[in-house]
């Protein structure tokens, strides 16, 4: 209805029962594997080491969203993490353009999260993967020598706690991000190592928003929120995201920072890709961006797939 009360239409959803549990730490993930613009160019392959990746370290489901048509690849891919229980697929005939799009999923994310996740990362897109700042640094916050392997299931709660505040007063908590070249179709983007200086104090940040306090979202910051709330604006030597995007007009001095930061979690996310499809992950990989080739007029970092 509008604002006034008046019947606009109906939905009908319909959902299984006892699907989801009771999550610490979930993500929406939108559908850009369904585009093929410059931005996501290769989202197939980027699909499942940004899934392995996420869960590895602590998100513990996922919120899928599909539109129309689903490519049977996909379709596969997308399978082998429903049947674990570690996603829920939500489906859409119609695809409306790419903000409504996009709005749209947050807020119907963000309610389907209501009672079941205390944080819910939003917008954190298949090429931003959120990673420790300084490894150290980010352990003082458990007290411990070392960061807890799924550190993003926990780590919102110690932030909040680590600020003197307390969960109840806090709506969101916010990251900035770096910029990396993109790996070549056959290889993880985890596994690219340069990069450009931080994007930050960019005024656009991603964030993880806490559930229980918001109302509304958008893609940098919550819309609506319970009053007297805080954002927490975390130092990028706690947490911050790589994020694995070039295009065309990005020259070799855009990267000029060498950083091997996710190299060891490439090398176990490559083996956990392999023992969950049984392949090769170099062919596996090839094989998902050429199923989705690059778009006209655009280019990752070893050129176009042949």
């Amino acid at each position: 209805e509008d604002a006034t009360g008046k019947a606009l239409g109906s939905v009908l959803a319909e959902r299984k029962d006892g699907l989801l549990q009771q999550y610490r730490s979930a993500a929406c993930v939108r559908d850009v594997f369904f585009n093929n613009e410059s931005s996501f160019n290769h989202a197939y392959k980027m699909l499942p080491e940004w899934l392995e990746y996420s869960r590895l370290h602590g998100i513990e489901h996922f919120f899928m969203y599909t539109f129309g048509e689903v490519d049977p690849t996909m379709r596969h891919m997308l399978e082998v993490y429903l049947a674990k229980g570690w996603a829920s697929r939500i489906h859409f005939e119609r695809y409306p353009d790419t903000v409504e799009r996009q709005h749209a999923i947050m807020e119907d994310c963000l309610y389907r999260a209501k009672g079941h996740v205390q944080w819910l990362l939003p917008s954190l897109d298949l090429d931003e993967f959120l990673r420790p700042g300084n490894a150290t640094q980010l352990a003082q916050l458990w007290g411990s020598a070392s960061v807890p392997q799924d550190y993003l299931r926990s780590v919102w709660d110690e932030i909040v706690r680590h600020e003197g505040k307390k969960t109840g007063k806090v709506r969101s908590i916010s990251f900035d991000l770096y910029r990396y070249q993109r790996a070549p179709p056959n290889q993880l983007e985890m596994f690219s190592e340069k990069r450009s200086p931080l994007n930050g104090g960019s005024p656009l940040p991603k964030y993880a928003a806490n559930v229980r306090k918001v109302q509304s979202l958008w893609v940098h910051w919550p819309q609506v929120y319970e009053e007297s709330t805080l954002d927490l604006r975390v130092n990028k030597s706690i947490l911050v995201a790589n994020h694995y995007k070039s295009k065309k007009k990005d020259g070799k001095k855009t990267f000029p920072i060498f950083d091997s930061a996710l190299r060891g979690d490439a090398v176990v996310v490559a083996e956990r890709l392999r023992h969950r499809f049984g392949k090769d992950v170099a062919q596996l990989l090839e094989g998902l961006a050429a199923t989705r080739p690059l778009a006209s007029g655009s280019e990752s970092s070893a050129g176009a797939v042949k």
